[in-house]
């Protein structure tokens, strides 16, 4: 392996490294662990060295069990198989110039998009463009992670290179130069811009939105919703496109055909959203219903008990002199549409829901809840640092900055950084006596830490601010009642089970722990199968909770049942140790000691808790008591 290819072996190893330090080990027995999600590899499968990328990608997300040393080995020796293979993407005389070092620059940040480590993608590419300046590829891909970094001053230089290319390829540079003129009010250009679009792609939803927000600039209203009204015929983009033509039919002062227009679009929402709720609430404070604005901030917050995302609009609408909010400035309707367009995106395409986020960011600097729902996005690629810095962005708004504070406690901890979140979270609870979020996210990040006491003096504050309790706080009192258990005082955590049993009768959750907790102290186990397999019947996936039905079985002396389903249980979740445990009693029970003693073997290597070490050890010496 050459020198350079060394250096992009030891500069993935370091990322791959980085990404596996964040994944939390559950820290109790009967709840599933919160992972992060693997990130999706790009489908480059087409050419023989994408073959060899979906491979390195697909060894980069195995599960956090995997060594990760062996991970990064191998991605080096591959990333080595390649650069000796170089004619493979010669394509140009400058790439076969130096084909060792272009495949190896290219392939790191290939790699470096795959692992999440933007800032590294866009360096090796810059550096591959040294020797490959006309690589439109290359070109490309440096833009577009610029636009999903938000590094528009650095982006725009390329964009201007870019529009001027036929390709279809480049329509996000076209894009972004729109978007400049809108900033500026030059919206003859915009337009101009916007016609040499091509009406297909991803392009074929951002056109029309984009046009009708640009002619209401124009105070062409007529065209502007002709626009979305063409498009609209189809029923399946009247949820995206509806609120946008309200907007526009408020802007210019047909309030009545506004109010229907939303009326009509609300009815494509089973459940109401964050953003349908947001645009709809401020256009009826803004003509003076606030009772329909009420209406639907407190059925929000029926759906999302405890969110304090509309405690501004509540205040405005309940206060005696209301404040209204302003009408959408052109530039905030076309940021708006690009939110629109990231919210639809986001599951099926992270990386182009990032691009117009950023891009609604920076056509409105101002947009807040596009940066907390982009910090969002990027915590979901584990991407902790850059999350905070967005959430810090906004801490101080008065509508999200209360949101984001909590987030970033929430991040310190995914960086080990406990004591600086939990200061965040105890400054908030002292901050604001009548709200139990902060103290009920304190106990979370403690219980998940194993500081049970801690998180059980959280949870116990947070109760005292409880005057009635009611189905949302179940979640309060179940963790509250998983920490007692933890603590090993039951009385207290039983009666909190109870009680978070009789607010949520069918929650698996509470179902599995507490079914689970009667089986091990050997009471009430016809309840407890019954409850378990209730769970199973809503969470048939979930390994932990298939798990407890087999342990009931075992202990109601159905050997046979037990087995089948323990040994779901393992191939379901394979890593946990209790699981592995049980597994092992049963097969000994069902007389197949081998089999027994190799289960006992598995949990002991998959780090059980101390406490469940010395059970295990006994088990391999002497086997299990015959009954």
């Amino acid at each position: 392996m050459n020198r350079e290819t060394a250096n992009i072996y030891q500069q993935s190893s370091n990322a791959i490294e980085r990404k596996s330090e964040n994944i939390v080990k559950p820290s109790i027995t009967r709840e599933a662990a919160p992972m992060p999600e693997p990130g999706k590899a790009a489908d480059f499968a087409r050419k023989p060295i994408g073959r060899l990328l979906g491979l390195i990608s697909r060894l980069m997300f195995k599960p956090p069990s995997e060594p990760c040393q062996l991970i990064v080995f191998i991605c080096g020796l591959l990333v080595g198989m390649v650069v000796i293979s170089g004619p493979l993407i010669a394509s140009s005389p400058a790439t076969t110039a130096n084909p060792s070092g272009q495949i190896g620059k290219y392939l790191a940040g290939r790699l470096a998009q795959n692992i999440q480590d933007p800032r590294a993608a866009i360096k090796f590419y810059r550096a591959a463009l040294e020797s490959d300046p006309g690589n439109l590829d290359i070109q490309i891909r440096v833009f577009s992670i610029l636009v999903s970094e938000g590094r528009i001053k650095e982006a725009l230089p390329i964009a201007r290179k870019l529009a001027k290319l036929e390709s279809r390829r480049v329509s996000l540079a076209t894009l972004l130069l729109v978007l400049r003129e809108v900033r500026q009010k030059n919206y003859n250009e915009a337009m101009d811009q916007l016609n040499s679009l091509p009406d297909q792609g991803f392009t074929a939803f951002t056109l029309p939105l984009l046009k009708a927000w640009v002619l209401a600039g124009q105070k062409k209203y007529a065209e502007s919703l002709a626009v979305l009204k063409t498009r609209m015929s189809n029923p399946g983009v009247v949820a995206l496109f509806g609120p946008h033509a309200a907007l526009i039919l408020e802007r210019s002062g047909e309030l009545a055909a506004a109010e229907t227009q939303f009326k009509d679009a609300l009815r494509n929402f089973r459940i109401v959203g964050l953003g349908m709720t947001r645009i709809v609430g401020s256009f009826y404070e803004r003509i003076g219903k606030a009772d329909e604005a009420r209406e639907l901030y407190e059925t929000f917050l029926r759906n999302q008990p405890g969110s304090s995302l509309f405690d501004m609009a509540i205040s405005r609408v309940n206060a005696s002199q209301r404040e209204r909010p302003a009408r959408l400035a052109v530039v905030e309707g076309v940021a708006e549409a690009l939110f629109s367009l990231s919210r639809s995106l986001h599951r099926q395409n992270p990386m182009e829901a990032m691009i117009f986020s950023q891009l609604a960011i920076y056509t409105n600097p101002n947009f807040s809840i596009a940066k907390l729902r982009l910090g969002d996005a990027l915590l979901s690629e584990d991407r902790i640092e850059d999350a905070i810095a967005v959430y810090e962005s906004i801490s101080e708004d008065p509508g999200y900055g209360w949101a984001a504070r909590l987030r970033i406690a929430r991040s310190y901890n995914f960086l080990n950084q406990l004591e600086k979140g939990a200061a965040i979270l105890k400054k908030m609870a002292m901050e604001r006596k009548g709200r139990i979020d902060a103290l009920v996210t304190l106990g979370d990040i403690y219980r998940r830490r194993m500081k049970y006491q801690d998180a059980a003096n959280a949870f116990n504050a947070a109760k005292k601010r409880v005057t009635v309790f009611k189905e949302r706080h179940w979640q309060l009192l179940y963790w509250n009642a998983a920490s007692h258990e933890r603590l090993k005082k039951w009385p207290v955590a039983e009666r909190d089970f109870l009680k978070a049993l009789e607010l949520r009768p069918d929650e698996p959750t509470i179902l599995n722990y507490l079914g689970y907790s009667w089986v091990e102290q050997g009471k009430n186990l016809d309840r407890a199968r019954r409850m378990i397999e209730n769970a199973v019947r809503q969470m048939p996936q979930a390994g932990y909770i298939v798990d407890s039905l087999g342990w009931v079985q075992y202990r109601l002396g159905d050997i046979p049942g037990a087995v089948k389903n323990l040994e779901r249980a393992v191939l379901l979740s394979p890593g946990d140790p209790t699981i592995n445990e049980h597994l092992g009693d049963a097969y000994w029970k069902a007389g197949r000691k081998l089999e027994a003693r190799f289960q006992w073997e598995k949990a002991l290597s998959l780090e059980p808790e101390k406490d469940q070490i010395p059970a295990i050890t006994r088990k391999l010496k002497d086997g299990l008591p015959e009954t």
